[in-house]
């Protein structure tokens, strides 16, 4: 199996020697954003590891593979949030309120759509790496398309 792009997969039928293209709409992790923000990035992540001797990476990295073999974007985001919805008020939420400000700080084409006109951020959504939104690692995003653009990853969930 071969990439030709983000959205078809190639397969080859070997028995018949020919190429079928499928359209695959499996949910993408995106991280072009984390960087820009200047918030907790990998960088903060593996300090904070070292420092905590704990399995931020693996578990990330597992979540990476779990979450990219869903369907949908939408089947990802609700099997690692929590069955009683978010609790976090974008509004009364000192961090969040931070995270929204960076991002709309950022000015670039690719964060420019994911404001969009009326200079309103898209929900601002967040996930544990665990799946019923179990585990303290949560990772702060945005939804478009059928990526989630990763803005902040918060590993000790200090942010109530």
């Amino acid at each position: 199996m071969s990439k030709v792009n983000r959205d078809t997969t190639t397969y080859r039928n070997l028995s018949q020697g020919a190429v079928v293209n499928v359209k695959v709409k499996s949910p993408n992790l995106d991280f072009k954003f984390l960087h820009l923000m200047h918030s907790k990035d990998l960088e903060y992540l593996h300090t904070t590891q070292r420092k905590h001797n704990c399995r931020y990476f693996p578990d990330l990295e597992e979540f990476i593979y779990k979450f990219s073999c869903f369907d949908t974007l939408e089947k990802a985001i609700q099997e690692y949030t929590s069955k009683n919805g978010s609790k976090i008020s974008k509004n009364k939420n000192t961090y969040v309120k931070n995270l929204i400000k960076k991002f709309k700080a950022i000015d670039t084409e690719d964060s420019n759509k994911l404001i969009g006109k009326s200079n309103e951020l898209r929900e601002l959504e967040h996930m544990h790496l665990k799946k019923g939104g179990k585990g303290a690692f949560v990772i702060f995003g945005i939804t478009y398309e059928n990526s989630f653009y990763v803005l902040d990853m918060n590993p000790e969930h200090d942010f109530d």
